[in-house]
């Protein structure tokens, strides 16, 4: 257990601490879940029993030692703890020198995995006490390690899709989960010209709603059970 623990902190760290958008979260380790069935009840609805940190960004105005459990709320604006702000780039993607092609491979690979997660009804079946969030989380990262950073709309993308695997994982929230296949699939159908059937339209990187998003993160269970 205690292996398990310094592995989803290691993972969530790395993750977490190169979004700089706002606070962030990072999740201890999980409970094994209960049979597909047994979620069905209300005992397996309740969130899973695990540290939540948050880490605000230096703000004058936000004292970070006061009830960090409690800083859910709105501030500098629409800003809200938790929930990634959207920032307005000119360019689309940007790839660091030398990195694009494997970016390119790496966002092919998150998009199958996705697809293969949640696609045709896998979303409602998935077995939450075997998946593997530490190694889903870098591989989210080294996606972002591709990028140029602070200079394209994508990263508001992965911002969006790192919370949103924290939120899947620790509510074992399928819509979450959903969201995330979503952001790759339109990803992936843009910059790789992957044919899809349908695009989401919820990336901010190709003009799709990435409002939709944070909209359900502010509904979600993350949200409320922080907020009271």
């Amino acid at each position: 257990m205690a292996n398990k623990k310094m592995l989803l902190l290691s993972g969530i760290l790395t993750g977490a601490l190169v979004i700089g958008v706002g606070t962030y979260f990072f999740l201890d380790s999980k409970p094994a879940s209960t049979s597909v069935a047994k979620a069905k009840t209300e005992e397996a609805k309740k969130p899973k029993e695990s540290n939540l940190i948050e880490v605000q960004e230096k703000n004058p105005e936000v004292k970070t030692e006061e009830k960090p459990d409690k800083v859910l709320k709105a501030r500098d604006g629409n800003s809200v703890v938790g929930v990634p702000d959207i920032r307005d780039y000119s360019i689309a993607v940007k790839f660091k020198p030398g990195k694009e092609e494997e970016g390119k491979r790496i966002l092919a690979e998150l998009h199958e995995f996705y697809n293969n997660l949640t696609g045709w009804g896998g979303a409602e079946h998935i077995d939450w006490s075997n998946l593997k969030y530490a190694e889903m989380q870098e591989k989210i990262q080294s996606f972002r390690d591709t990028l140029e950073p602070n200079t394209s709309r994508i990263e508001n993308d992965v911002n969006n899709a790192t919370v949103l695997l924290g939120v899947a994982y620790r509510y074992e929230d399928s819509m979450a989960m959903r969201y995330v296949h979503r952001i790759f699939h339109d990803l992936d159908h843009h910059i790789n010209g992957t044919p899809v059937d349908k695009e989401w339209g919820v990336t901010s990187a190709f003009n799709g709603n990435p409002k939709e998003i944070r909209n359900y993160l502010l509904g979600s269970g993350f949200f409320a059970e922080n907020k009271k």
